[in-house]
């Protein structure tokens, strides 16, 4: 368990920059089938985004 500060001290962080994450692969909403896919297959090394678009 972390301290309550550990998270807005990432958010801070988060938002001025100096924490960015690893996108794999972004897909529009409507491939969200694809997007799965790619999730299931375990092929890829970052976040998988979904763009609501």
């Amino acid at each position: 368990m972390l301290e309550p500060e550990v998270f807005a001290n990432l958010i801070g962080r988060i938002e001025r920059g100096e924490v960015v994450p690893l996108v794999a692969e972004t897909y529009p909403l409507r491939d969200i089938a694809a997007a799965q896919r790619a999730f299931g297959e375990k092929g890829y090394i970052g976040k998988i985004v979904l763009a609501l678009d």
